[in-house]
């Protein structure tokens, strides 16, 4: 059961860096974009902690506020899901 949560979440991440990049470079070169609702989907997956950090590196969606705060909170609920199941596995 871990190990296939965790290969989720590995693929969502390996996803979601390609997605957010192949975004940032479709809005660079004004080509069609990857819709936001995609982006967030592979965020909710597991991936949004990642997407988070290369935002800032990539200076991609950083002025996006609807879509930033929706990241953010999906960092936070992802991070509180991870204590939750650490804390329920030490005990």
């Amino acid at each position: 059961m871990v190990q296939s949560i965790l290969s989720i979440i590995a693929v969502a991440n390996v996803v979601g860096a390609a997605l957010f990049w192949y975004d940032k470079r479709a809005a660079v070169r004004d080509a069609r974009r990857v819709p936001e609702r995609t982006l967030l989907g592979a965020a909710v997956l597991g991936a949004a902690p990642l997407m988070l950090f290369l935002s800032s590196k990539l200076r991609h969606k950083t002025r996006k506020q609807p879509f930033r705060m929706r990241l953010q909170a999906m960092v936070l609920i992802e991070l509180a899901l991870v204590g939750l199941v650490l804390v329920h596995w030490i005990i």
